[in-house]
C-alpha cells in the first residue's frame, strides 16, 4: 500500500478565540469594510489584522459566533413554505 504524499503543510493546532482577538476582528472589519452594514468580503485583507488567524478562520468566527444579523432561530412556517416550493421546482440537486 502506498504511502501518502507528505506536501510539508503541518496541520494548525486547534484553539479557542479569545476576547482580545474578537475585538482585533471587529475592529479589523470596520477598517478594511468601513461599516457592519454590510457583509464583509475582502476576509485576506482583514486576516492580516488578527494575528494567527486565516482568512477562513476570520470568516467562520464572524459567520457563525459574532454577526448579530443571522437568525440562528426555528424557521417560521413561512420560510418552511419557501423552502418546500422551491425544492418541488427545482430538486435537491
Amino acid at each position: 500500500m502506498p504511502k501518502a504524499i507528505e506536501t510539508g503543510n503541518e496541520p494548525r493546532p486547534r484553539r479557542f478565540w479569545t476576547e482580545a482577538e474578537d475585538a482585533q476582528l471587529r475592529s479589523a472589519i470596520l477598517k478594511v469594510e468601513k461599516s457592519l452594514n454590510h457583509r464583509p468580503h475582502h476576509w485576506h485583507l482583514i486576516s492580516k489584522q488578527v494575528e494567527g488567524r486565516t482568512n477562513k478562520d476570520c470568516r467562520k468566527r464572524w459567520y457563525a459566533h459574532m454577526e448579530r444579523r443571522v437568525n440562528r432561530g426555528r424557521w417560521s412556517s413561512q420560510e418552511d413554505q419557501k423552502l418546500l416550493e422551491t425544492v418541488t421546482k427545482w430538486g435537491t440537486s
